[in-house]
């Protein structure tokens, strides 16, 4: 087993995960009382290296379902953009509140790239 991943380290294969380059979301917290009716905050923190300006929405969700757009806003460009720029640092927060206990995801995302997102799950629970 040594000797295997001896032989894999020295063919370049890394079992480590890769840089995160040209990320858009560095994270997503929900705070408040997770309690059905209480309101929560989502905080969603970004780096921005794009030359293009980038929409962003989040949502609650319910298994697949969209229940509520929490919030939108649009990062404006970075001119020159490119993976090695020095990034925009900011950050959104969205006032929101669950409609009924349950297990929830909160998903924020690009509207260019659904792909590049991030999810928080969160359980409300009964008053």
């Amino acid at each position: 087993m040594v000797a295997a991943a001896a032989l894999l380290a020295g063919c370049g294969v890394r079992f480590t995960d890769p840089p995160a380059g040209t990320e858009f979301f560095e994270s997503l917290r929900i705070s408040g009382e997770m309690k059905a009716g209480s309101p929560l905050t989502a905080l969603v923190s970004y780096t921005q290296t794009y030359p293009v300006e980038v929409q962003v929405t989040c949502e609650l969700r319910q298994n697949k379902q969209t229940l509520l757009q929490i919030g939108q806003n649009v990062v404006p460009a970075l001119p020159d953009g490119n993976p090695d720029a020095t990034p925009l640092v900011g950050s959104f927060s969205y006032d929101f509140t669950p409609p009924a206990p349950g297990a929830y995801k909160v998903e924020c995302l690009t509207l260019q790239e659904e792909d590049n997102f991030i999810t928080k799950t969160i359980t409300i629970s009964p008053n």
